[in-house]
């Protein structure tokens, strides 16, 4: 699994943002990042929630775990790359590494399915499924250059549904407290943007098929009826490595095992359980950790999501690394918090939240290819 490619500038670096459960039953981390990335601001990458979403905001400053950037490539940098040869997709242009190598190693498959709706043509030009996730682009281009949009792309989009095999993508879900988030993130214009979702096999939920039937339906401003795609999804099984190191270390009220470990040219998926013991404060038992490889190469995360309760599940997706590691060093920390009431963070004299490493539960897992 040799992507070969550079990191990305500043400019194309995408959204990166993982939410740890609070304490409790039921997952939330989906649902928040589907949120976040639904509302991000443009300033300085905060977040902007609406102040209607009571229950989000709630999770969100108790869950503290938000570390946005922006995921916008500047109008002038989208419109220069799309003047050079082979750069047309979006995919090529995303501030994510993953998509950028799918579409430079022609992982990614071109459905090329439209929908026209007042006078605006919807189409869903790449698409791309490895196993861990399901990313899929959407554009709009206009029949008559007198229309002007009210609003970027991301934010006309709403009340997505999903089917597989016309089978509702909540059957997907896990018994263990866990539900499918489906998350909306920006493109490289207000033009497109993407839509991502993955399966809860690692957590008791049921597998996506390696080929099924996606039905794709959402709603633009304020249409009443929604536009309807269906879109043929196959598994590129391309370069993936998977291993079940089974490792566990332990330190304190903290059982941390590493379950799984999935390798592709687009992402990173790493699984775990976190167990406590004795654990009363869910700001003290959120943990989140870094991977690197052998050189200290640091990938950045993608999105998550996970049970919550004594013994937590979670999947975490990050970019790819650009050569297959020798092994990773996973190294879980958790941040200073300020204020409880608020989850705020401590931060440092360059605005970054301080993170207290906890080196009892570092692992370092050779990569077996």
């Amino acid at each position: 699994m040799n992507n070969h490619l550079k990191q990305p500038d500043d400019e194309l670096v995408g959204v990166i943002s993982m939410i740890r459960n609070k304490k409790s039953s039921i997952d939330v981390t989906d649902q928040v990042m589907s949120r976040i990335y639904k509302h991000q601001s443009d300033h300085k990458g905060k977040v902007g929630l609406k102040k209607n979403f009571k229950v989000t905001t709630i999770i969100v400053t108790t869950a503290f775990m938000i570390m946005v950037g922006s995921a916008f490539v500047s109008p002038t940098m989208a419109d220069s790359l799309q003047q050079v040869p082979g750069m047309k997709g979006i995919f090529k242009i995303a501030g994510d590494l993953g998509l950028k190598v799918a579409s430079e190693q022609n992982l990614m498959d071109t459905p090329n399915v439209s929908v026209v709706h007042d006078n605006t043509t919807y189409t869903v030009p790449e698409l791309i499924f490895d196993g861990s996730r399901v990313t899929l682009s959407i554009e709009r281009s206009k029949a008559d250059s007198d229309i002007q949009y009210d609003n970027r792309l991301i934010d006309a989009i709403n009340k997505i549904d999903i089917k597989i095999n016309g089978r509702d993508l909540r059957k997907y879900d896990s018994d263990k407290g866990s539900s499918i988030g489906i998350f909306l993130k920006p493109g490289a214009t207000d033009d497109s943007t993407f839509i991502e979702f993955s399966d809860l096999r690692n957590q008791k939920g049921i597998p996506f098929p390696d080929a099924f039937e996606l039905t794709l339906s959402f709603n633009v401003e304020e249409s009443k009826d929604p536009l309807l795609f269906t879109i043929p999804v196959v598994k590129n099984n391309e370069n993936i490595i998977e291993m079940v190191p089974n490792e566990t270390r332990t330190h304190g009220i903290y059982t941390l095992t590493i379950s799984k470990i999935e390798l592709s040219p687009v992402t990173t998926n790493i699984t775990t359980k976190l167990s406590l013991t004795g654990a009363n404060d869910s700001l003290k038992t959120s943990i989140d950790y870094d991977v690197f490889d052998e050189k200290g190469n640091q990938i950045k995360v993608i999105s998550g999501n996970g049970s919550g309760g004594d013994e937590r599940m979670s999947d975490m997706r990050f970019e790819p690394f650009t050569t297959t590691p020798e092994k990773l060093i996973i190294k879980p920390y958790q941040y200073e918090i300020s204020d409880k009431k608020s989850g705020q963070f401590v931060v440092d004299e360059n605005g970054e939240a301080v993170k207290h490493y906890i080196p009892e539960l570092d692992f370092e897992i050779p990569i077996e290819e």
